[in-house]
Parts: C-alpha cells; structure tokens; sequence
C-alpha cells in the first residue's frame, strides 16, 4: 500500500498542558494504493511514533491508533490516548513517522507549529523568554537600533532617555500626534528652555537676532557674578566688560591692550597691538585711553585721546594728575592738570600748563 500523506497541526490545551505537558496534534493523511487509487472505505490499523531524526535517532513517543478511512483520509488526534512528551522534549525538531496495517515506516519532519506547545497556558511571558532570545533581526517592526549624541551612545537595554531643552530652545511634546517638537525660542521675547538639573528645566530670556520686546522686567544683556563679558568679532576679541570690587573697567580694540591691577572705572576704547599696546597703569582710576598704539595713562582722571607714545600723568605721584594729551607722537603732559594738545615730543613739566603743539617743546 502506498502512504500519501497531508498534514494538518492544531494546538487545544487542557488542564494537563499547564503542568509542562503538550496537549494533542491534529494530523490528517490520505492513503493510495499501488496504483495511485484510494483505499476503499474501512478501518485502518496506524503506528505513530515521534523521532528525532529522520534516519535512526531516538523515540521519544509513540502510539497505535484504529481509525476510519473515508474517501482515503484519515484523521488521528496525537496525545489522545498516550500523552504527548513533556513540552520542553517537543521543543526542537522531530520527524513523525507512520506505518499503516503493519507496513514500513515512513518518516516526514514536523512543522515548527508542534514546538509551540511548548507555551503550555498559551501565553509568551518574559520568564518563558530565554536571555538574548530576542534578537533585532528576528523583529517584524521598524525600530531604532540606539541614539547617540556627538557620536558617544547614550542608549542601553532598558535605559530611559530624558530630552531637556538648551538655551534658546523650545521643547514641546505633543501627546496627540506622540510628537517632540523642537523649535528656536520665541522671536519676540527670546524665551528658551536651559536645564537646570537632570530633573528639571527653567524659562529664561535670551536676545534674539530679530529684537526683543514684551519684558516683564528691565532686560539685561551680561553677567551676574565676576566674570569678565567678552564679546568677539570674527573670531577675535574686540571688547572685554571687566568686573571689579568697585565700577567696572572697559577694554576695547586689540586683546593685549593692558589695565593695570586694581584699576576701576577707566577705559580703553580701542586701538594697540601685540607688540604696541595701550596701557592703563596701575592707580590710573577713573582714566579714559581713546585708541592710537603704546599710550599709556598713569595716575587717576588722566586722558589720552590718541595718537602714538603719549603719556599722561606720572606714576610717582599719588595725588591724581587730571592730565591730559590730546594726540601726536611721544608727548607727555606730566603734572596735575597739564594738557598737550598735539604735535611731537612736547612734555609739559608744570602743574596747569599747557602746550597745544609743534614739536619738542617742553
């Protein structure tokens, strides 16, 4: 007799399976004759047995089954009368093998759907999961494999990921759309998000490149404690906002230009260079350099308005010298309310004089 053989596998669970042990399996075959006809009606006598292998291997369950055969279909419940193995022996592959009325074995391999018994309460739980059994490739779904910021990875398994805002940043998550949205601070107020911890996220104003308006408060642009404001064009240092214990102290133009240690309330407005530059000495309070290069003022109120190697005021007296020089090249208005309009190498030796220009005069 020729075994033709259709199969068919169903899962139905029982009390038994919830202990560990597979329930039954649905199996339907058809049997022919040598000459390709099906066997006429009746009963048919029907080993099964379980293997795991197609060759020899080892039996891990058998049975006997006398059944009806209609039309030359069979239909046997597996684990109907002897119980099917425990679960965890059907979970890796098997061969079925069948022999009809005695005759020789044949042998076929189960689908994988027999193996799914081994989920005994018909549930996939993470107990039941084995460590790393889960793998991204075997994922049926788009998903993001990790997140990294500035290249270092800040993801990791069961990690969580909180997203903060920066300053003049906008941050908002939109529960309809399950949306974050990222957005520079509003034009008008300049209003930003900065983290303040890893918790917690404060408003603060910022100046926009469009103007600001709408303050709730007088609006400032700087620092609040000791740091010196530095503010830089083309890369490079063009006025520095330099604190003190008392009024603040201004320097402008080129980074090397010099104020003096303990000076307040004087200013360089510009001009110096790295191997010329402008000096406000120590004890020069309240002093203004205008720009030019290698001016020097040297006691308090003095003024130098510009030009090249000009000093004003003389560092050996303590009195203040409200000296001035106005420009030129290398003059010096040395005593106390001295003035040098212009011109070249004047110095004034005398208190409340003045030279207003030419050259060499003194």
């Amino acid at each position: 007799m020729l075994l033709s053989v259709r199969m068919g596998y169903a899962q139905t669970l029982s009390s038994a399976a919830a202990g560990g042990r597979a329930s039954t399996i649905s199996y339907q075959g058809s049997l022919a004759g040598p000459d390709g006809q099906r066997v006429p009606d009746g009963k048919a006598s029907i080993q099964v047995a379980l293997w795991t292998d197609a060759g020899e291997g080892t039996r891990v369950w058998q049975d006997s089954f006398e059944t009806d055969v209609r039309g030359g279909i069979f239909n046997l419940q597996l684990g109907s009368q002897t119980p099917l193995p425990m679960s965890i022996e059907m979970d890796k592959p098997l061969w079925l093998g069948v022999a009809i009325n005695g005759s020789a074995e044949v042998r076929s391999p189960l689908s994988a759907v027999p193996m799914a018994l081994n989920v005994a309460d018909n549930a996939i739980t993470t107990a039941k999961l084995a460590d790393n059994s889960v793998t991204a490739s075997k994922l049926g779904t788009d998903y993001v494999g990790s997140i990294s910021i500035n290249g270092q990875k800040v993801t990791g398994r069961g990690s969580s990921i909180n997203i903060t805002a920066g300053d003049g940043i906008d941050a908002v998550y939109d529960q309809a759309s399950q949306s974050l949205l990222l957005k520079a601070g509003d034009v008008n107020t300049g209003k930003g998000a900065k983290t303040q911890n890893a918790n917690s996220v404060v408003l603060l104003t910022m100046w926009s490149e469009a103007g600001n308006s709408n303050f709730t408060g007088s609006p400032i642009l700087g620092t609040t404690d000791g740091t010196t404001l530095t503010m830089v064009t083309n890369n490079t240092t063009t006025l520095q906002l330099i604190p003190t214990a008392g009024v603040s102290n201004i320097i402008g133009g080129d980074v090397a230009n010099i104020m003096g240690a303990a000076v307040q309330g004087s200013i360089i407005a510009g001009g110096g260079n790295a191997t010329y530059p402008n000096t406000m000495a120590q004890g020069a309070d309240f002093s203004v350099i205008g720009g030019g290069d290698s001016n020097r003022a040297q006691s308090a109120y003095d003024v130098v308005g510009g030009g090249g190697f000009n000093v004003a005021g003389d560092a050996q007296y303590t009195n203040d010298t409200f000296a001035v020089v106005s420009g030129g090249y290398h003059n010096w208005a040395r005593e106390e309310f001295s003035n040098v309009a212009g011109g070249q190498a004047n110095t004034v030796m005398s208190p409340r004089a003045s030279i207003v220009g030419g050259g060499f005069n003194a």
